[in-house]
């Protein structure tokens, strides 16, 4: 949380230095912030910005399309991660809920159970062992998920707020 507060406070600078530069050429505050923030995005350094500007080749349209590209490219990137991961926790949520039902748990409770166990990263083995030596306790694992999600959210929460 710490990196990301101080990443979001240096890339404001940059902003803030790009934007004066941009004023100072004659670009309305509003124009300047939009050219800056994607300057920034496109991690282009505020001496390249002032040397294009000094020679003429500055090409403010050029920048911000390919800022938004840049974006939209990450966002379909993000996107397809947590797709996969998603993918990847219901096929475990899935096996943990054969397993448990057959052992008799009824399937809404074997749900329950199994979100529980993949919150907590729990390895399918690891049920199918605690389960072999009467080991599983569900209802402690089901506790625990549900702290561990709350701890989450207030992480992010907070995380937020710095923002």
């Amino acid at each position: 949380a710490a990196r990301y507060v101080a990443v979001k406070k240096r890339h404001a600078e940059e902003v803030a230095n790009v934007v004066k530069l941009l004023e100072g050429r004659g670009y309305n505050a509003h124009k300047a912030a939009n050219i800056a923030k994607a300057v920034i995005t496109m991690g282009m350094p505020v001496s390249d910005v002032q040397e294009r500007l000094d020679k003429n080749e500055f090409k403010a349209d050029e920048i911000i399309e390919k800022a938004a590209e840049k974006r939209k490219a990450e966002a379909a990137r993000d996107a397809a991660r947590y797709v996969a991961v998603k993918k990847r926790h219901a096929e475990e949520v899935a096996n943990v809920v054969k397993l448990l039902e057959g052992r008799g748990y009824n399937a809404h409770k074997a749900a329950n159970i199994a979100k529980a166990v993949i919150t907590m990263g729990m390895p399918v083995s690891d049920v199918q062992e605690r389960l072999d030596k009467n080991e599983f306790k569900a209802d402690e694992i089901i506790e625990k998920a549900a702290e561990k999600r709350k701890a989450e959210a207030a992480r992010d929460a907070a995380r937020y707020v710095a923002v």
